[in-house]
């Protein structure tokens, strides 16, 4: 099964700078953050490192929601939901 990643920022407290939680079902790791980086480059910094420390390849996408952002494979997976063009899901089956 396929993990998407998440990544959140975590502001600084009186003990820690501020960072950038990324994480998966496999592991959670934090990466400070880089005052030199905009938002999003922090976070695709973070995802990032979090699949470089797993040893994950291909291309992945990402985007934001309302207070974190998600990054996907964009390889074709097994089963695929599309969407649109009058297509059914081709992880729907049939009931008989």
């Amino acid at each position: 099964m396929r993990q998407a990643i998440i990544t959140k920022y975590i502001g600084p407290t009186n003990f820690r700078g501020a960072r950038v939680q990324a994480k998966c079902d496999a592991k959670t790791i934090y990466v400070p953050w880089d005052h030199a980086l905009d938002v999003e480059e922090n976070h695709f910094r973070a995802a990032e490192k979090l699949l470089l420390h797993l040893k994950w390849n291909g291309e992945w996408m990402g985007g934001s929601l309302k207070n974190e952002y998600v990054f996907v494979n964009t390889a074709p997976p097994s089963l695929a939901l599309v969407i649109g063009e009058n297509k059914t899901p081709k992880n729907r089956r049939k009931r008989g």
